[in-house]
């Protein structure tokens, strides 16, 4: 949708927004709160889906907060739309489990589903040879999005979740 802007004269001129062409991850949670979410989700979703009230309740988030972490989640492969709401895939039920004994180790549990991911397919061939500046890594997440430079922390957060399921160390 086009949002108006106030130019200098007070006239308004349409400024153009471009639709992303892959969700980012939510700017209204902590990370290690949307990774307390994914636990819930592989806790809590093993044959049904949850609903966001569900979920709202186990997290201690309000659930208008929760759901927009879901595209960014739906996405990348850690959890799908079921009945009754989203639920687990196996790489986030694998990471719930593990958590149990060490969250840091459960992490890696959901590398695969981040290997799989568009994200990981810009990064990784660029890494295969040298390492990359972040400020290149987020440049190149953003053109691939199409993120406006106002979305910048939340493209760092995609390396965020690449650096904690150890695909990448900063």
């Amino acid at each position: 949708m086009d949002e108006q802007q106030q130019s200098d004269s007070n006239d308004f001129v349409r400024r153009r927004t471009t639709r992303l062409a892959h969700p980012l991850p939510s700017s209204r949670l902590l990370l290690e709160k949307q990774f307390l979410t994914l636990r819930a989700y592989g806790t809590r979703t093993r044959d049904r889906g949850l609903s966001m009230q569900e979920l709202a309740k186990t997290v201690g988030v309000h659930e208008s907060n929760l759901s927009t972490c879901n595209p960014f989640f739906v996405e990348v492969g850690l959890i799908e739309r079921a009945e009754g709401g989203y639920k687990a895939t196996p790489a986030t039920v694998a990471y719930a489990e593990a958590a149990e004994w060490d969250e840091q180790t459960a992490l890696e549990k959901l590398a695969p589903a981040f290997e799989r991911s568009w994200l990981w397919q810009v990064i990784e061939p660029r890494i295969q040879f040298r390492p990359i500046e972040e400020d290149e890594a987020i440049r190149l997440l953003a053109e691939k999005t199409r993120a406006s430079k106002e979305l910048k922390p939340q493209v760092r957060l995609l390396l965020d979740y690449l650096v904690s399921v150890r695909l990448l160390t900063r």
